[in-house]
């Protein structure tokens, strides 16, 4: 009753009605914060019927989260449960990029996508099993809950597209990142993150770190 979070495809509608009200000449900044794809694993039917499986015993396209979280919470782990899990959380990531590509075409019809900088990342990943008994986020840090996207779109003339950058890079190189290509003021203290800015040009460079734990 205190908090609200919003569903995916509440923040269309929210930025059409922000990008309506921008005057000609103003900056716009927007932060958009989705839940999905993370627990509860429950996108619109349609998102869940892509990856149901027909051989399973449980109808994953009628929705029934619940009723797999209940065999788990009882201990009934069975290749079908794991499974249905795992679609449901694949049709999560679906429902979030739908509702994304909504949004980059909000910007596209009214002449701001070319010149928007995007960065899409997310603060983890979710295990399922690859390591025993560990699911969902925050008790390792394998690969599985610590790897996780990095996606950035520059504006038109800024630089090319479609480098992949396999150095090492953290979200906290974000903040450091924009502020180099934005050329806002930072801060004066030291930042933990280091800017990526160097790597947006194709250049073949020396990774900022080596290591994020020594």
């Amino acid at each position: 009753d205190l908090v609200h979070m919003p569903e995916a495809s509440e923040y269309v509608p929210e930025v059409a009605g922000v990008l309506d009200g921008l005057g000609e000449d103003e900056s716009l900044f927007l932060y958009l914060h989705f839940l999905e794809p993370h627990t509860p694993y429950d996108p619109p039917r349609s998102f869940k019927e892509r990856f149901v499986d027909q051989g399973a015993p449980v109808p994953y396209a009628e929705g029934d989260r619940e009723r797999i979280r209940r065999a788990l919470g009882r201990g009934e782990l069975t290749p079908q449960l794991q499974g249905g899990t795992i679609r449901l959380y694949d049709s999560n990531i679906a429902w979030v990029d739908h509702n994304l590509g909504l949004i980059f075409e909000l910007l596209r019809e009214r002449g701001l996508h070319e010149e928007a900088l995007i960065v899409v990342t997310s603060d983890h990943g979710e295990a399922f099993w690859q390591h025993e008994d560990i699911t969902s986020h925050g008790r390792s840090l394998f690969e599985e809950e610590a790897r996780v996207p990095l996606v950035m779109k520059l504006p038109e003339g800024w630089g090319p597209s479609g480098v992949v950058v396999e150095e090492l890079a953290s979200n906290i190189d974000i903040l450091p990142t924009l502020g180099e290509l934005l050329k806002l003021s930072m801060p004066d203290r030291e930042l933990d993150g280091v800017s990526l800015a160097r790597f947006l040009g194709g250049d073949e460079l020396t990774a900022p770190r080596a290591d994020l734990f020594m």
